[in-house]
């Protein structure tokens, strides 16, 4: 392992757009989530990170994350838990996105949308306050 972890091994390859227009089932195409964790097969974060001057979340994005992180959270055997964070960053176009500092909008949890934007806590503060919710640990 190397001292780079958490960092993306090819930026090149990473900025390369993916073509789903052939990948179609109705009017439902892919779509993406910026990071995910996984600890133990029983805590799961969802990272979505959104520029400060960008549009919010499509219908079509926030409905997927609401799923898979309502089904991931369903799960009883092992029972299982998942956070969505939504967060804010202002990086320019082709710098680096600082996932653990970027501003917490929103979080996922338990079949509801929880507003954290009045917070001054970050997308990495949401991911251990929830972790110790669901654990009573500290990450």
């Amino acid at each position: 392992m190397t001292g780079d972890t958490g960092k993306i091994r090819y930026p090149r390859r990473a900025s390369q757009q993916i073509d789903y227009s052939g990948v179609r089932f109705g009017n439902a195409t892919p779509s993406n989530v910026d990071g995910l964790l996984e600890l133990d097969d029983h805590f799961f974060v969802i990272f979505e990170y959104k520029h400060a001057s960008a549009a919010k979340m499509s219908n079509g994005q926030r409905i997927m994350i609401e799923r898979v992180c309502d089904a991931i959270h369903a799960r009883t055997s092992p029972p299982s838990y998942c956070v969505a964070i939504v967060a804010q960053h202002e990086s320019p176009v082709g710098t680096e996105i600082d996932g653990a500092n970027a501003k917490a909008l929103g979080v996922r949890w338990k079949g509801k949308w929880i507003d954290v934007s009045n917070t001054s806590t970050t997308a990495w503060d949401q991911a251990k306050i929830y972790h110790n919710i669901a654990f009573n640990e500290p990450f």
